[in-house]
């Protein structure tokens, strides 16, 4: 038996039951399009944890790696002239 959400994603575009408020983002992933509402702030929440977790666990590359581009960009102004 297939899941829901993998019938629903292999579903013809014209399906209603692929059509939600959502639709002006791409599909990266098969998801249930019929949720409650307390499921879906469920899973926005659970998301929201598992970002955080990331970065978390990985603040000293996070940072390593947003530090990295600043240091390639070239100043907004030479160091002899003032911003004013």
């Amino acid at each position: 038996m297939h899941h829901p959400s993998a019938l629903l994603a292999s579903a013809p575009p014209d399906d209603p039951r692929r059509h939600t408020v959502s639709d002006d983002y791409p599909r990266l992933i098969a998801l249930p399009t019929e949720l409650s509402d307390e499921a879906a702030a469920q899973l926005l929440e659970w998301l929201h944890e598992f970002a955080a977790a990331l970065e978390s666990q990985y603040t000293a590359e996070l940072l390593r790696y947003y530090h990295r581009d600043h240091e390639q960009q070239p100043p907004l102004w030479p160091d002899d002239e003032p911003p004013f």
